[in-house]
């Protein structure tokens, strides 16, 4: 009976259940592979950030008023584009955010004809990754939400500030790298639904009870389904794709190829639940023939630069033509040729 309501329209995607024990021991097997000397070009990379003192933060958001009370829709778009915006600046080829927490995935480096290994970001070194990427991600989401702020005609206190610490890890293999996502999705399963029961004042007899018993109070109560990105975070893998652009000079139409940001957990093409995704006989790397690559309009971002600094266009909104090509310039500097990424 109550697996049957739990499986109606305003149900919720649940995972198969596995013991509390067994992702603890998985945490800590990851957790000991977060301590590498540097980046090897021949192994997975991790990078894992998380938001620092992130419930004072958004308490003092929602005093100020830039916030709603409870889940903050603003809050995890920021996260989302904070999420791209580290993509971006390491070419990872995984994003997956939920919460306050971002997990990037980047694969072995290409083989350069020499026969070595194309190098990480900041040739490999550890402590220049990450606190660079800590930067990144905390420069990114302050201005995302002092510009909500501004929207609402906030000034925020300059002291009211978000920050983030990042931990790299060195992985041998794929599903190694990759457990890391499905920690993560399990946490965003369980912390998301208690969250919800909390926000929503539930009695303190719901707030110790199981996953399902709490999922079937909020929807007797009318709280779901929850926010998809609430509920299951978002996964984003790199791809590419094909678009019209006009040189200003000719306003000639030509194609080009730009990298982009493909939600893939959007439920187009399978579940938005990350833990359902193997047993649906999917990966949660997909290669780019896969459906869940297609581009369709509001799942994907068009590239925003390094480091974030250039301006996010998501597909869909602005359009795939538009774009304003400038021609190279010819000079007399001697520069060497950029190497191919």
């Amino acid at each position: 009976m109550d697996a049957l309501r739990l499986q109606s329209p305003d149900g919720h995607q649940l995972q198969p259940v596995s013991p509390l024990v067994t992702w603890a021991e998985l945490g800590q097997l990851l957790a000991a592979k977060e301590d590498p000397p540097a980046l090897h070009g021949d192994k997975w990379v991790t990078l894992r950030l998380n938001a620092c003192l992130f419930g004072s933060f958004t308490h003092h958001l929602q005093a100020a008023g830039v916030t709603e009370p409870g889940y903050s829709v603003e809050i995890g778009q920021a996260m989302q584009a904070c999420c791209r915006a580290i993509m971006d600046s390491t070419g990872a080829d995984l994003g997956y955010t939920y919460s306050d927490k971002i997990v990037i995935v980047m694969a072995p480096r290409r083989k350069l004809e020499g026969g070595g290994l194309a190098a990480f970001l900041h040739n490999g070194r550890v402590q220049k990754c990450v606190s660079t990427m800590a930067s990144v991600a905390t420069a990114f989401i302050n201005s995302c939400l002092r510009d909500k702020a501004a929207e609402r005609g906030i000034i925020l206190d300059e002291h009211l500030v978000a920050h983030f610490d990042c931990r790299a890890g060195v992985f041998d293999s794929e599903d190694e790298a990759l457990a890391l996502v499905l920690c993560g999705a399990n946490s965003c399963s369980l912390d998301s639904v208690q969250e919800a029961c909390l926000h929503a004042n539930a009695p303190l007899g719901v707030q110790s009870v199981s996953l399902a018993e709490k999922l079937l109070w909020l929807k007797d109560a009318s709280l779901l389904p929850l926010d998809p990105h609430q509920a299951h975070g978002s996964l984003f893998i790199k791809g590419t794709g094909q678009f019209e652009a006009v040189i200003p000079n000719t306003t000639e139409v030509v194609n080009v190829t730009r990298r982009v940001n493909i939600q893939v957990n959007d439920g187009a093409y399978g579940p938005r639940n990350l833990l359902l995704v193997p047993s649906s006989g999917l990966s949660l790397l997909p290669a780019q023939s896969d459906l869940r690559m297609g581009l369709r309009n509001g799942s994907y971002w068009r590239f925003a630069g390094p480091s974030g600094t250039g301006e996010e266009s998501q597909g869909g909104q602005r359009g795939q033509r538009g774009e304003r090509r400038t021609p190279r310039k010819r000079n007399n500097d001697k520069r060497s040729p950029r190497r191919k990424q």
